[in-house]
Parts: C-alpha cells; sequence; structure tokens
C-alpha cells in the first residue's frame, strides 16, 4: 500500500509541475497580449497624429502633390501596421484561450489525483487502526484468558 501511495504520489507531482508550467506559459501568453495591445494604441496614436498633419497640410497651405501623396502614404502604411498588430492580437487571444483551457484541465486533474491520494492514506491509515486494535484486542484476549 505504501508503494502505490508513493507511485500515485509522484505521479502527483508530476501532474503538479506540468500544471505550473502552464501557469508560466499562460502568464507569458498574458504578457505578449499587453504588449501587443499597447503596441496597437501606440499604432493608433500615431495614425491620428498623421491624420491630423494631413489634414493640415490641405487647409489653407499649398503644398506639393507629391508631399501630399508622402502623407497619404505614410498614412496607408500606419494602417497596414495596425491591421497586422489586429491580427497579432487575435492570434495571442486565441492562444491564450486555449492555454486557459489547457491551464483548467491540468488543475482539474491535479485536483482528482490530490482527492485519490487523499482516500488511498486514508485507506491505508484505517487499514493500519484496523491492525492495531486487532492486535490490541487479541492481547487483551489473551491476557484474559491468562488470568483464567
Amino acid at each position: 500500500m505504501r508503494n502505490k501511495i508513493y507511485r500515485f504520489k509522484r505521479v502527483l507531482h508530476t501532474r503538479e509541475q506540468q500544471r505550473d508550467q502552464v501557469r508560466v506559459e499562460v502568464a507569458e501568453c498574458r504578457e505578449r497580449l499587453a504588449s501587443a495591445e499597447e503596441q496597437l494604441d501606440t499604432l493608433q496614436g500615431s495614425r491620428r497624429k498623421a491624420m491630423e498633419d494631413f489634414s493640415s497640410q490641405m487647409n489653407g497651405v499649398v503644398c506639393s502633390g507629391a508631399a501630399l501623396w508622402c502623407s497619404r502614404s505614410h498614412i496607408d502604411t500606419i494602417e497596414d501596421h495596425i491591421r497586422a498588430k489586429q491580427r497579432e492580437l487575435k492570434e495571442v487571444e486565441e492562444e491564450l484561450e486555449i492555454r486557459e483551457d489547457r491551464l483548467l484541465e491540468q488543475h482539474k486533474e491535479v485536483q482528482k489525483l490530490e482527492r485519490y491520494v487523499e482516500r488511498i492514506e486514508e485507506t491505508n491509515e484505517s487499514m493500519i487502526r484496523s491492525k492495531e486494535q486487532a492486535t490490541l484486542d487479541d492481547m487483551a484476549t489473551t491476557r484474559f484468558l491468562l488470568k483464567e
């Protein structure tokens, strides 16, 4: 019985390590998500600034077509970066969801193993107590019979 308890404790320890590894992966994924959101906010701010610059060029200031084309090209480039960052953000969100599901599964598995190990230990303890009680009963019976 002790060997069985020892084996399952080792399995439990391994599952806990796996769960902890998934926790680390989830934390890293959340950091990447926060970073991508910050970068997206920065890009959107850059686009607003570029749009303001473009509109200021259009208001009352004479500028060349090349300057307008260059400004519009800059805005298009920023918008391309924004779309790419939005795709990246969506991918990171999906990855985070998958990892969180994996973490939940790992956590449930660890809890099941913990309960199983506890039951095995309780069964072992009750068997030991019953054997000790049987030994004490035998000793008491022997003493009682020896007195007669």
